[in-house]
C-alpha cells in the first residue's frame, strides 16, 4: 500500500515538473527575440546604425520568427 502511495506521488511529481519545463522551454525564445529587438532600438537611438540598416535588420528579426 505504501509502495503504491509513493508511485503515485512520484507520477504525479514526474507529470508536474515535465509540465514546468515545456513552459520554460518556450518562453526564452520570446524573450531573446524581444531584447534583440530592444538591443536594435537602442543601437538607433544611440545613433550606431541608421534607419536603413535598422529597418533591414528589424525585417530580418522579425522573418526568423
Amino acid at each position: 500500500m505504501v509502495t503504491a502511495v509513493g508511485l503515485i506521488i512520484y507520477g504525479i511529481l514526474l507529470f508536474t515538473m515535465k509540465q514546468a519545463t515545456k513552459k520554460e522551454n518556450s518562453s526564452p525564445v520570446h524573450k531573446r527575440e524581444d531584447s534583440s529587438l530592444e538591443i536594435l532600438r537602442e543601437r538607433f537611438a544611440r545613433g550606431e546604425i541608421d534607419e536603413q540598416e535598422f529597418d533591414e535588420r528589424k525585417v530580418f528579426l522579425q522573418n526568423k520568427e
